[in-house]
């Protein structure tokens, strides 16, 4: 499939192309990259075996499309609103628009049917706290399926379905009836964003809504004997696990959600959850397990850190294996944060006294270099690694950047120490003078524990 865009506003700025790797962890595969041209064009060349939602992401914005395989799109990826907040950690989502617009072309369907959808919760809104809520909702499927029951598309038949699906579980169906219509005997569609939407809601901190006595059961099975087949069991005795795969994936969405509960353990929650990925026979559960650890160790304290290949203000490629041998206090910060800056204030002396053992390395998440470059230009005294992440913009989603001043700590092997690490204002100080000490006793590296 070609992916023919413009993109006006956004000329030199990389953009990126994901997707959706499964519907319960949400981690994001990259698809294609390409630089906006002059002109405001952009290309992508992709193979995709079946429908997906494409995630396209700028340093500042992110939209969505629905890709079907074999086929082309001519796309307008627009600006952000010029309300919008101008610097913003967080991305802006805008609109991407399809040239010659086909009636039948699924983004088309899915915007109408949602047009439709939206107006009728608004309009009935307040009905949902009522028992009228149900016979509103009946209504509106059987008008939804007299305008849209022949569309040929099984991606949009069952977006369609799962999506009323959601209404009636909001309008108080019984969950009996929902599991009996909706999940029991029917196939599970793990790549449907609508199902998967009503799968996550439907079983929801599932491990707590089951009886007190299945709830024992479950633990025992889970923490103490530290079987997932026989976890498995005891979702069985519960009529809304009579479906086989459904009661799997429950399982490993239940371990997934109570790991970091006071009642569970967490290294046994991530053993069960590396078991079910090596012994099923589902090869989408395998996926969404070895997702699911991917994200629970990820950026965790003695796990390896993510590298990454940005440009200095210099404009030289660097990587943080460049930096191997030598612990690395990261910085995510912008010129226009002023904690960012009242922080950075206390970083030249850090840098003096610990310079032989730590390399200290800022990243600058400012909407273009030019501001870093500007701001230290006035700044001779930060003379340690600025880098700027727009070469490499997924960085701040690597590194789970939801807000910064953000920091870490990195030994010399490239393991994380510390995730956040201490900012210069706390004890960051008491963490290098241990590393200082035992460097000095030839220990290259150590964990912090508090």
């Amino acid at each position: 499939s070609a992916i023919n865009g413009k993109a006006k506003g956004y000329e030199g700025q990389p953009i990126m192309l994901y997707k959706h790797v499964d519907f319960v962890t949400f981690r994001e595969e990259l698809l294609a990259s390409d630089t906006v041209n002059e002109d405001g064009s952009f290309q992508f060349n992709i193979n995709i075996p079946r429908t997906v939602l494409g995630i396209f992401k700028t340093p500042s914005t992110i939209s969505e499309l629905y890709m079907e395989p074999k086929t082309d799109y001519q796309i307008t990826y627009h600006q952000k609103d010029s309300s919008a907040t101008r610097q913003q950690v967080k991305k802006v989502y805008v609109q991407t628009e399809l040239a010659n617009r086909n009636p039948h072309e699924l983004n088309f369907l899915i915007e109408r049917f949602n047009e439709k959808y939206d107006a009728f919760v608004r309009e009935n809104y307040a009905q949902f706290i009522t028992k009228k809520a149900k016979q509103k909702v009946d209504t509106f499927e059987t008008k939804m399926a007299a305008q849209f029951g022949q569309i040929g598309s099984e991606y949009f038949r069952n977006y369609v379905e799962y999506s009323i699906a959601m209404l009636k579980m909001i309008a108080r169906e019984s969950r009996k009836k929902l599991h009996e219509q909706y999940i029991d005997n029917r196939s599970v569609l793990y790549h449907n964003d609508a199902y998967m939407d009503f799968i996550n809601k439907f079983y929801n901190q599932y491990f707590s809504t089951i009886s007190f006595k299945l709830q024992d059961e479950l633990l025992e099975a889970i923490k103490t004997q530290k079987n997932w087949k026989m976890a498995l069991d005891v979702l069985g005795k519960d009529d809304l696990m009579r479906n086989e795969r459904i009661r799997e994936l429950v399982l490993l969405i239940g371990l997934y959600e109570t790991y970091y509960l006071p009642e569970y353990d967490k290294k046994t929650n991530l053993y069960l959850i590396k078991t079910i990925g090596k012994e099923t026979v589902s090869p989408n559960h395998r996926a969404i397990a070895e997702n699911m650890v991917k994200n629970l160790t990820r950026l965790a304290v003695g796990s390896k850190a993510p590298d990454f290949e940005l440009l200095d203000k210099n404009g030289q490629l660097v990587k943080l294996a460049d930096f191997k041998g030598k612990y690395v206090y990261i910085d995510f910060w912008a010129t226009w944060c002023a904690p960012c800056l009242t922080e950075m204030k206390m970083m030249p002396g850090l840098k003096n006294k610990y310079e032989k053992q730590v390399e200290f390395v800022g990243i600058s998440i400012d909407k273009d270099e030019k501001s870093m470059k500007k701001f230290l230009e006035k700044k001779p005294k930060y003379d340690w690694n600025f880098l700027h992440y727009g070469h490499q913009p997924e960085i701040k989603d690597i590194y789970n950047i939801r807000g910064i001043p953000m920091y870490y700590l990195i030994d010399p092997d490239g393991l994380i120490i510390q995730s956040p690490a201490f900012r210069p204002s706390g004890r960051i100080t008491e963490i290098f003078e241990k590393i200082q000490k035992e460097s000095k006793k030839g220990k290259p590296s150590f964990l912090w524990e508090e």
